[in-house]
């Protein structure tokens, strides 16, 4: 059982490309074609139309969308391609970044497997996420500061100012890398350059936070459910599974019994504040879950077992537990807009007038405005968007859309209403007329 564990774990060391391209094929091309991205050439998530409408007005507080707004102009329809081209670009540089920074073969595969196959990362790959652009980016400028080659050093400054450029939170962890770095160099000129390299970054960083008003953390969204939003198997939109966060808790007391990267240990509560602050960053927070899950994978498979059935099961289990879990994600987790959305907002931008003002669910605003010519009605104030969805008369809905000048109302699902409740109910009444529908997504038009 060693001699045959020995030679599978140098195989799929040796030809881990070959494996890891037919794994992103498989889990990130599933669900893609899941999700019917390639039919509707639609990108997926609300956030990913937020940050293409963000770009359309560039200036200096938003030079971060720079690369959103020429690329939606060169690829034109094709722009839905753009995250995928994204997603596959963060995997290579973090394939060698991890060649660069582990001798270990075994533990990359087993680590770009994982990211892989992680719900949080399937998300993020596979939509246009500013925290992969993010990580692409850091990951990018520490694998240029390892390559042997001074000019690439020096250069190795670019895509790390520009990471700091998004928000505070991020500088902070690239200061942190940074200084990581500069404990574990022992050469004097290295230590010089790397001492100069953190306090150019921490002007920047400062620059940008008195000048450009820069946010400790991009776009606020309090994480409501902390547990509920962590773990993928309770329902999450990304999140890690269950067999993950128990197999990162095993590598985490592994590490700490071995008293290696104890630095980790005090990173690990602010990326945990991120992910609070944002449930977006739950992707920092799960590389590091992903990094100690790997490691435990890699103890339990090179231990030597007294029990050989014993090892065929842990190995099998663990096998089988990833499996499961990205199979799980990947089948139940429909993303929006769903192919009726995007039918029925292609109807809505072919035969609207362009008077008409149009509202919907707040999570679907930006999703309408890139598909939909109309002004598209946003209604910040909670009490007053609340008087459209919930009201139980028209005594106080019909004020709220006459004041707005709301005349179209999207509903991207009815099922998500109270049958007999609210808007639901009050669009029975005779001054509301449905004008489109496909399945659970209507258009009604209000006189």
């Amino acid at each position: 059982m060693e001699i045959t564990k020995k030679i599978l774990i140098e195989h799929f060391a040796r030809f881990d490309k070959i494996y890891l391209a037919i794994l992103f094929m498989l889990v990130i091309g599933s669900f893609l074609v899941q999700n019917d991205v390639f039919e509707d050439k639609k990108l997926l998530n609300s956030a990913s139309y937020s940050h293409v409408i963000s770009s359309q007005e560039i200036s200096f507080s938003n030079l971060h969308y720079l690369p959103i707004f020429i690329f939606d102009k060169l690829l034109g329809d094709y722009f839905y391609l753009f995250p995928i081209l994204i997603g596959i670009m963060f995997l290579v540089v973090l394939y060698y970044f991890v060649s660069v920074t582990s001798k270990d073969k075994f533990f990359r595969f087993v680590f770009i497997g994982l990211i892989i196959t992680t719900p949080a990362t399937i998300y993020a790959l596979t939509s246009l996420s500013i925290v992969i652009y993010l990580a692409m980016l850091i990951i990018l400028g520490f694998l240029m500061l390892n390559y042997k080659n001074k000019i690439i050093n020096y250069f190795s400054i670019l895509p790390l100012a520009i990471a700091t450029y998004f928000d505070f939170f991020s500088s902070i962890i690239v200061l942190i890398f940074v200084g990581v770095y500069f404990l574990i160099k022992r050469k004097k000129y290295e230590k010089m350059f790397l001492m100069m390299y953190f306090v150019i970054l921490f002007v920047i960083s400062i620059l940008q936070v008195l000048f450009n008003h820069q946010k400790f953390i991009l776009n606020l969204v309090e994480n409501q459910s902390i547990v509920t939003n962590l773990i993928s198997d309770l329902g999450a939109i990304s999140g890690v599974s269950f067999f993950l966060l128990i197999l990162s808790v095993v590598g985490f007391f592994s590490l700490y019994k071995k008293k290696k990267l104890l630095w980790l240990y005090l990173f690990i509560p602010y990326l945990f504040i991120g992910y609070y602050l944002n449930v977006n960053y739950l992707l920092y927070f799960s590389f590091v879950l992903i990094f100690l899950a790997t490691h435990a994978i890699c103890v339990l498979i090179n231990r030597k077992w007294s029990l050989e059935s014993l090892s065929k099961v842990t190995v099998w289990l663990i096998v089988l537990g990833i499996v499961f879990s990205s199979t799980t994600y990947v089948e139940s987790h429909e993303a929006i807009p769903t192919s009726d959305n995007v039918k029925t907002l292609t109807w809505m931008g072919n035969n609207l007038k362009n008077e008409n003002k149009v509202f919907t669910q707040s999570d679907f605003v930006d999703i309408a405005k890139y598909h939909i010519n109309n002004e598209v009605i946003v209604i910040e104030d909670r009490q007053t968007y609340s008087k459209i969805y919930d009201s139980q008369y028209i005594i106080d809905l019909f004020p709220v859309l006459e004041q707005k000048g709301i005349d179209i109302i999207y509903l991207p699902n009815k099922d998500e209403l109270r049958e007999g409740e609210g808007l639901r109910f009050l669009l029975k009444n005779e001054r509301f007329k449905m004008i489109y529908s496909s399945k659970n997504s209507e258009v009604w038009e209000f006189d």
